[in-house]
């Protein structure tokens, strides 16, 4: 139970990719509420490294699945006794998981890139937060007062009362 309260205390938030995509102008003008003043240039980059992240990704499912046809495609000329058909579909399998492996190490160096951009970005005020920089700049909408209660004793102070027990 504890290591589970302290993960969930220690995840990360930060802006999502969908609500970036989908509020853009609304996500700028957070960032500029909060006093990053370059902030479309950043996010605009990240959703350029989203797309580049897309790319790579299709690329990649699609040498994997010409991969898996070839390999399936190998097995049945083996079976039917074409042996010299089936060397060549080989090198070019072994090409296609080299291709393979280049597009998941690539993968992997943009979801990297994707996510420390990501965890730069502060998160975006509600909409309904003021702008400025500081707490001068801030809106009062109530004040609460303490009230002090007025006694019709004399109220003596600790260490009278100290005394008194003792």
């Amino acid at each position: 139970r504890i290591l589970i309260c302290l993960i969930v205390k220690l995840k990360i938030t930060m802006l999502q990719l969908e609500y970036i995509a989908e509020n853009f102008d609304k996500a700028v003008a957070g960032l500029k509420k909060r006093g990053l003043l370059n902030g479309e240039d950043i996010l605009q980059e990240v959703l350029s490294t989203n797309n580049n992240r897309k790319k790579i990704q299709q690329e990649l499912d699609e040498t994997k699945a010409q991969s898996n046809l070839l390999a399936k495609e190998i097995g049945s000329l083996f079976k039917s006794g074409k042996q010299e058909e089936a060397n060549q579909l080989k090198t070019k399998t072994t090409s296609l998981k080299e291709e393979s492996k280049s597009l998941a190490d690539q993968l992997q160096s943009v979801n990297v890139d994707l996510q420390n951009l990501l965890y730069a970005i502060p998160n975006i005020p509600n909409e309904s937060v003021p702008s400025g920089k500081s707490e001068v700049d801030n809106q009062e909408i109530k004040q609460f007062k303490r009230k002090y209660s007025t006694f019709d004793f004399y109220v003596k102070n600790g260490e009278k009362l100290e005394m008194v027990i003792e």
